[in-house]
């Protein structure tokens, strides 16, 4: 599915990256340069997760690891926190946990020098993600009960704006679904089926009506949560809700990948459930557009 509107911004700010890359030729005083260097570590940081949004991750990670190193040079341990929890994610999609939890390792120990519980908090739920694909769930357990604990202890008031997504009832269902479904697809692992409906449902119940491509994923996490626990009627009503939300244009690289893995669980499904045949010729549409 094409994404003009993203694509011609992400062309933009490269484009700006390059000409502000070269003020760093100019000479001046160090609070000036230091400045600098933060600013420009923060546009490479965006454009990373831009690229990353729009499945360019090899752009993704050229510009976040720039990031990474002017947030040293500025000992800027916020953006610091922010870089690696993004790189670990891009490593996530491209399903390399362990090079992930090293990422987030790392970013916890950022954040924490930060003294940052938000920062903490998303870096312990995003390993929790990596333990699951891992399928080490008493790790999982216990990323997401420290993530529960620092995120219980953060201040809106006082946490980086980049936070805040995560600051909500119904973020945390919304990680925690995804992670538990992440870890219910190991066969020894099944048994966490219910805690990942559990935590989808609930965050579908609280998502604010702005929250739109997050309601998304968490439709997306109880359609595949049902087909894990063998309730193919409702993954077929909720794919369906997703893919209707999708169409009804929510543009993104990341929702797209997101029901390309839903259809891959439940096309061996489909056969045995109308809904679930229907959600796979919708979703070929949406893709064929």
């Amino acid at each position: 599915m094409p994404l003009p509107g993203r694509g011609r911004c992400l062309q933009s700010a490269r484009g700006y990256v390059a000409w502000a890359t070269q003020l760093l030729q100019v000479q001046c005083d160090d609070v000036v340069a230091a400045e600098l260097r933060a600013a420009l570590a923060e546009l490479h940081n965006l454009v990373g997760w831009v690229a990353h949004d729009l499945d360019d991750h090899d752009m993704a990670r050229r510009h976040l690891t720039q990031s990474l190193v002017l947030a040293r040079q500025t000992d800027s341990l916020p953006l610091l926190a922010n870089t690696l929890y993004r790189l670990g994610r891009v490593s996530l999609h491209q399903e390399q946990p362990a090079e992930a939890l090293q990422l987030f390792g790392l970013g916890q120990l950022a954040a924490q020098q930060a003294g940052c519980h938000a920062s903490v908090g998303i870096l312990h739920a995003n390993s929790a993600w990596a333990y699951a694909l891992l399928g080490a769930d008493h790790q999982v357990v216990d990323s997401l009960t420290r993530a529960r604990r620092e995120l219980d202890q953060a201040d809106l008031d006082t946490a980086p704006a980049w936070t805040h997504f995560a600051l909500t009832e119904a973020d945390v269902h919304g990680i925690s679904a995804v992670v538990y479904s992440a870890l219910a697809r190991h066969r020894e692992h099944v048994r966490y089926v219910d805690r990942a409906a559990e935590h989808s449902h609930q965050a579908v119940r609280l998502r604010r009506p702005q929250d739109r491509r997050s309601f998304i994923f968490d439709t997306i996490s109880v359609a595949t949560a049902s087909i894990l626990a063998g309730d193919l009627a409702t993954a077929g009503e909720y794919g369906m809700k997703a893919v209707g939300l999708v169409a009804d244009g929510m543009r993104s690289a990341r929702v797209n990948d997101r029901l390309n893995a839903l259809w891959e669980l439940a096309a061996p499904q489909a056969a045995r459930e109308p809904a679930l045949a229907a959600l796979g010729n919708r979703i070929a549409e949406l893709q064929a557009v």
